[in-house]
């Protein structure tokens, strides 16, 4: 059982960059293993569609054309048997992505760290639709090369959304192929989750999951997880407790250091 059963599309966020096809590239599981369509969004500026003569609005619409047109060619070039629509529209780019939200199965963007834009799209639209989308969240950052071996992380806590979370990390980890790391985070020394409540959360799920691997560790933050331990992680699942912390659960931009890594993170909101 995946865990929503919406059947709207996979949203990526398209600007013309190369993110944002990585981000295409790894939604196209997330697609099939729905048996739900794809949906390429490029969004035109109301500032470029509002312009005198209307030239600033052909030429965005033109590289529209051209960003949408290179991410369903690097789609099909991939071989997999996934429906792919794609959509022009014209608006205020966080406002509009959010709207696409509503309805989707999931929405994802491709980052190259936060406090750098991947081209004009992505970076404060990533934070927009972490605190307001209506579905979860995919912000990827990747390189484009395989994850083989790479963990997914479940940020487990005492907040209502903590199952959700781990259903997420234990469905990703199946359709992926990975192992999950789940890791029972204190915040701040305040309310610490304790081990055995850690293994009653998962108790409840390990059982519809017997072909994943679950390793689980107790830490204070997420941060600190990743900062203290070079560990290899392909995606980092986690609820709206973190929303506000993007920057640093993805990395900033520029920085090739062990505690940022080419990690994604998925927000699950409800």
């Amino acid at each position: 059982m995946r865990p929503t059963d919406c059947a709207g599309p996979i949203v990526v966020g398209i600007d013309g960059s190369t993110a944002a096809i990585n981000a295409a590239h790894w939604a196209i599981d997330e697609a099939i293993g729905r048996a739900i369509a794809l949906r390429l969004v490029q969004v035109v500026r109301a500032e470029a569609a509002s312009t005198a003569g209307g030239e600033d609005d052909d030429l965005a619409t033109q590289y529209a054309e051209t960003a949408l047109h290179a991410a369903h060619t690097a789609i099909l070039a991939s071989g997999r048997p996934v429906k792919v629509d794609t959509a022009i529209r014209r608006g205020d780019v966080d406002l509009t992505l959010i709207q696409e939200s509503r309805g989707a199965a999931m929405i994802c963007v491709g980052s190259v760290g936060i406090g750098h834009v991947a081209s004009r799209l992505l970076g404060s639209s990533a934070v927009a639709l972490a605190k307001h989308a209506h579905c979860p969240v995919a912000i990827i950052r990747t390189d484009g090369e395989p994850p083989h071996g790479k963990k997914i992380v479940a940020v487990v806590d005492r907040y209502p959304d903590s199952d959700d979370v781990i259903h997420h990390a234990l469905d990703e980890a199946r359709l992926r192929r990975a192992p999950v790391l789940a890791l029972g985070v204190r915040r701040w020394k305040l309310g610490g989750i304790s081990e055995q409540e850690l293994d009653r959360r998962l108790g409840n799920w390990l059982p519809r999951y017997p072909d994943v691997t679950v390793d689980k560790c107790i830490t204070d933050t997420a941060t600190e997880y990743r900062v203290t331990r070079n560990e290899s992680i392909q995606l980092l699942v986690t609820g709206r407790a973190d929303a506000n912390k993007l920057s640093r659960l993805i990395g900033p931009h520029g920085y090739a250091l062990p505690a940022y890594p080419n990690c994604s993170v998925l927000l699950v909101r409800r």
